[in-house]
């Protein structure tokens, strides 16, 4: 699956940004948990709270069902007006 990263989630992940990743991971869930043990840069940046996953471009939840072909998308809550 390829993982997209935007906001400051990106700035602090950049290097997992785009990246195809290899996880039998079923949900955004198992695959957020599965990328906190393998990378400690992408836990440290999922501490913020207010996240939000898409998956094939559509909001998710933590319990949304993936595939090995999905995209997931995780955002960071926006600031600023």
């Amino acid at each position: 699956m390829r993982l997209m990263l935007f906001g400051q989630i990106r700035d602090r992940a950049e290097h997992l940004h785009g990246a195809e990743i290899a996880s039998d991971a079923r949900s955004v869930g198992e695959l957020i948990d599965w990328l906190r043990r393998q990378d400690g840069e992408f836990a440290s940046a999922l501490e913020r709270p207010g996240l939000r996953f898409a998956v094939d471009r559509r909001f998710a939840t933590l319990e949304t069902v993936i595939n090995p072909q999905s995209e997931v998308a995780v955002m960071s809550p926006l600031s600023g007006g």
